[in-house]
């Protein structure tokens, strides 16, 4: 297996993001992005990745082989994008030989805020009158403390048990804009919908915490976290 040299100054990331209606792949040194492509709406994600992962090769000068890490979002998200995006990672790195770290959306939304200090509420549209939610505290220095769960639940029934102030982030917040800032008696507010698109920038820079703080996946048993079973269980097609 891959070892990574940790006297190494610049750890390269290579990034995948699949798990929504936005295809996205990156590259990074240490906290740099050296590139990245964020294409939207389109249906063909497996190929579109690969495509894109060779135009930021030819153009960052970085080859496949110089990687340390392969990162991916897990969910939760579209069913059949997290699938593309995890089974894409996983035969990168094992063909390649490198290290995989998986990443919540969720963590990567409540990331990609910015915020100092507060609560944030990273939200997807689930469907079905529901979100894929949970809730993050920061303190200072971009320390990120887990405060709720993730969980898929009715935006009604989730609000109730949330902190007077907080930062809602993502699609699901936008859906549910003015049911959040319509809540009396509470300091909320919806982030701007450009910064809930995920980006495999950001992918990048939350694996590679996550690897610094000794987390990492198992090549061969990382497993979407889809929260909610896929409606295929049930016979149903996916909306």
């Amino acid at each position: 297996m891959y070892q990574i040299d940790m006297d190494k100054k610049e750890l390269i990331t290579l990034a995948i993001e699949a798990s929504g209606q936005y295809c996205s792949a990156a590259i990074t040194k240490g906290w740099t992005l050296a590139g990245e492509q964020v294409i939207y709406g389109t249906k063909n994600h497996s190929e579109l990745i690969l495509l894109i992962i060779d135009e930021l090769a030819n153009s960052t000068g970085i080859t496949l082989s110089d990687i340390d890490i392969v990162a991916v979002t897990k969910g939760p998200g579209s069913f059949t994008g997290i699938r593309t995006g995890i089974s894409t990672a996983q035969g990168l790195a094992f063909s390649l030989d490198k290290i995989l770290v998986g990443v919540s959306t969720l963590e990567v939304l409540a990331f990609q805020t910015g915020i100092d200090s507060g609560y944030v509420c990273p939200m997807i549209d689930a469907r079905k009158r529901q979100v894929y939610t949970c809730l993050y505290k920061f303190s200072g220095s971009n320390v990120m403390n887990k405060e709720r769960e993730d969980t898929v639940i009715s935006p009604e029934k989730w609000f109730n048990d949330l902190p007077a102030q907080v930062s809602f982030i993502g699609d699901g917040a936008g859906k549910y804009r003015s049911k959040i800032e319509g809540i009396i008696d509470r300091d909320y507010r919806v982030l701007p919908e450009y910064l809930g698109i995920i980006r495999a920038g950001s992918v990048a820079f939350s694996s590679l915490r996550s690897y610094l703080n000794h987390q990492r996946s198992d090549l061969e048993n990382i497993v979407p976290e889809y929260i909610r079973p896929p409606d295929a269980v049930f016979g149903k097609k996916e909306k």
